[in-house]
């Protein structure tokens, strides 16, 4: 009996994992084309540079980690194996996610029974956000694996007299800070766990499971508290950003409970720290080491709380409630737009949050009396703690992911086993829970109007064309015609994507102002990129449509009057530049419009009444 139980339950994490596996490969297969993926965005794109700074050479940086730091080391070495840009390295996070749930497969089965465990692992394979993130150049699936691994290790641990055991735990929880440093927190818990409530016998045995547990998170986060220093002079521990995400969650113009940029910060990965140094440092009066810059945020941040504590409290109870609700918050991707406008795939009606929260409340509940289960518990509630601290995204709540699924397994499997036994009265208490829970999880509490995700989306494909169209200059100086006509065909097609994202965005929101001033800048860019490549009709198409969706941009005007001029249609040339002229009368559209009346003049007197060339 003791050789087949270890058979049962490695075949049944295979069979999980290869569950897992099929339905997030299939889903990044589907999508792995699509310009949002292709093309990373916001913090996407932040790690994809730093991976490729990486990669050539450049391993310790020069600067304090502001951004978690162990997955850009992490895309640096799936580029190496797979190449930059390859399906090969979504799959690989495909993979890695894979393993996570096996992981929240054995933790299940050492808490409860080999039912529950199933169920728990069928749930967490099951779970789409996971497929979602799979396919996007983000340290989800990193720190789902992390995560996973360490709730794994911690109830394996506690249920053992062993230092070594805590060691494990420690070196796990430290790696899945290096992911994501909220899991910090915890730390001061696990220690009063051991001390107090872990089945250990005296004093000595306590003493040495926390000194394991300490070595582990020190041989894990030691050589970035190292690096951060010789690089910096500055001790830092992991990164240095806490401070300015704490004033983003609670500054008091930030009533949403999601992420809102403060008015002096752009809210862009690629100038959010520049942004706040600066914004810091005027207000400071003097320059910032990093670990003051974060330091001087949270000061800024308590005293917004302090300003207004009424505003505080509604405002910590909205992102709690957002926390428990069923709705994933985008940040710079949004699965309810991937959902709706890219794959059917996220609409399949598999288990998401907003059933798996009220399963785990039940499951929580029926396992009060089992000491290890509080362990995952706080485990789950000093995670989500530091989230609603901070503000909600979607990515921020998905870590969350093993404890959930274990217990609302232990639901599901116990609410079969009270049904078997006919036992209606103890199913009271557990569905009185479920139906509360699932109506806090419901509420309908934030919308999208998916204007932005049209400008991300935009700015994906726009990315992409340009691309193409240096590859087509290239191909051009290299004499290779027909390789330039074929980019500049794909930069076309891309150009007219970014342009219809653009204009369904501005459907949906006709007066904002990023998204009107994108639309500008590509006809207005593509426009003039035409003309220098000696495409006329392609460009007065662009500028034709540039001006007549924004008729008062005189530049749009000149553009056009550039391009009949070009064309040798000096009569419509001159009424385009007179007309921005009246809009406008800068210098380039003055001297363009003189430049045009001269050649129509000179014409003239060579040969009065001659027509215009068509």
């Amino acid at each position: 009996m003791s050789s087949t139980r270890p058979r049962l339950c490695a075949m049944t994490g295979l069979w999980l994992f290869a569950l897992a596996a099929a339905v997030r490969i299939v889903y990044v297969i589907l999508v792995a084309d699509h310009p949002a993926i292709r093309f990373p965005i916001g913090d996407s794109r932040a790690y994809h540079l730093a991976a490729l700074r990486i990669m050539e050479g450049d391993w310790l940086g020069s600067e304090v980690f502001y951004q978690d730091p162990l997955y850009p080391y992490l895309l640096a070495l799936l580029y190496s194996a797979f190449g930059v840009g390859s399906i090969g390295v979504l799959i690989a996070q495909a993979l890695l996610d894979s393993v996570s749930v096996v992981f929240i497969y054995w933790t299940a089965r050492i808490l409860f029974d080999q039912r529950t465990a199933v169920i728990a692992g069928v749930l967490a394979a099951l779970f789409r956000v996971a497929w979602f993130y799979d396919a996007i150049l983000l340290k989800v699936p990193l720190t789902l694996l992390l995560a996973s691994l360490t709730a794994y290790l911690l109830v394996r641990a506690d249920g053992r007299r062993s230092a070594a055991a805590w060691f494990g735990a420690g070196l796990a929880l430290g790696l899945a800070a290096l992911t994501r440093g909220n899991y910090l927190i915890f730390v001061p818990i696990l220690v009063l766990w051991l001390a107090l409530i872990a089945p250990l016998p005296g004093l000595a045995a306590r003493t040495r499971s926390a000194m394991a547990l300490g070595a582990g998170l020190v041989i894990a986060i030691a050589p970035v508290a190292v690096r951060n220093y010789v690089v910096a002079d500055d001790f830092v521990l992991i990164t240095s950003q806490a401070g300015q995400n704490f004033y983003i969650g609670n500054f008091r113009d930030n009533d949403s409970g999601v992420y809102k940029a403060p008015s002096f910060v752009l809210a862009n990965a690629a100038h959010e720290q520049a942004d706040f140094r600066a914004e810091g440092e005027r207000r400071a009066g003097r320059t910032l080491k990093p670990s003051e810059l974060s330091r001087f945020w949270f000061g800024e941040a308590f005293q917004e709380i302090a300003a207004d504590p009424a505003h505080f409290a509604r405002h910590t109870l909205r992102k709690a409630r957002l926390f428990f609700n069923h709705y994933e918050i985008p940040d710079n991707q949004s699965f309810a737009f991937f959902a709706q406008h890219v794959t059917g795939m996220l609409r399949i009606p598999t288990p998401g949050y907003g059933i798996l929260l009220p399963l785990a409340a039940c499951g929580v509940w029926l396992a009060r009396r089992k000491r290890t289960a509080w362990l995952l518990l706080l485990f789950f509630a000093s995670y989500a703690a530091s989230v609603v601290l901070f503000f909600n995204v979607s990515r921020y709540r998905i870590p969350a992911l093993p404890a959930v699924s274990v217990f609302a397994g232990y639901a599901v499997s116990a609410a079969i086993e009270l049904a078997t036994r006919r036992d209606y009265r103890a199913m009271i208490v557990p569905a009185a829970l479920f139906a509360f829970g699932f109506w806090v999880t419901q509420a309908d509490l934030i919308h999208e109007d998916f204007a932005l995700f049209r400008a991300n989306l935009g700015g994906a494909h726009s990315r992409g064309a340009m691309e193409h169209r240096l590859l087509a200059l290239d191909l051009a100086a290299a004499g290779d015609r027909s390789g330039a006509q074929r980019e500049h065909a794909a930069a076309s097609e891309l150009w007219d994507s970014t342009e219809e994202q653009y204009r369904k965005g501005l459907e949906i929101q006709p007066d904002n102002r990023r998204l009107g001033g994108a639309l500008m800048s590509l006809l207005e860019g593509r426009a003039e990129r035409a003309k220098q490549d000696g495409r006329l009709d392609v460009a007065l198409e662009v500028a034709q449509r540039l001006t007549a969706t924004f008729p008062q941009y005189a530049p749009g005007h000149v553009v056009l009057g550039e391009i009949h001029e070009a064309r040798g249609e000096l009569s419509r040339a001159e009424r385009a530049l007179a007309r921005a002229v009246v809009i406008s009368a800068d210098h380039r559209a003055q001297s363009a419009l003189d430049r045009v009346r001269s050649d129509l003049r000179a014409m003239d007197r060579e040969s009065p009444g001659r027509a215009e060339r068509p």
